[in-house]
């Protein structure tokens, strides 16, 4: 599959999908007005946009609670109750926490593609839930 058919993050649709004209264009003007973030910082900040977008459409078809807000949850706090130790924007769980899951969850919850966002809030769920990290299951 060639680079300009791959699925991306879009911002615009606020889901990970092939990108049309329109759909590149949003993403581009995103860059442009934040070309003072480098690299790595600018690809996080916008995953983390898109993924906000995708959490609020869940939360406009009522599949995900009121309580999951995205605006005010600081990005780079690991969500685990109890856990103190910061992550990345772009990652779902610090380090320590993320290895915590079992194999079988982290193989789920690393895809890309239309059905990450519900996964990750399955995550969230077991999270609020207190389930143990060694228990959480997250459907493939």
């Amino acid at each position: 599959m060639s680079r300009d058919h791959a699925p991306s993050m879009c911002l615009l649709h606020g889901a990970f999908h092939t990108m049309a004209p329109d759909c590149w264009r949003l993403a581009a003007d995103w860059y442009f007005r934040h070309a003072d973030l480098d690299d790595d910082t600018g690809r996080a900040i916008y995953q983390a946009a898109v993924e906000a977008h995708m959490l609020d459409q869940l939360r406009h078809d009522r599949t995900l609670p009121e309580s999951e807000n995205p605006t005010t949850v600081d990005p780079t706090t690991c969500p685990t109750p109890g856990c103190t130790f910061p992550k990345k924007a772009s990652q779902y769980l610090c380090p320590g926490c993320w290895y915590t899951l079992q194999p079988a969850a982290r193989r789920a919850l690393s895809r890309r593609d239309d059905l990450a966002v519900r996964r990750l809030a399955e995550l969230r769920e077991q999270l609020r839930q207190d389930t143990a990290l060694r228990q959480v299951v997250i459907t493939p």
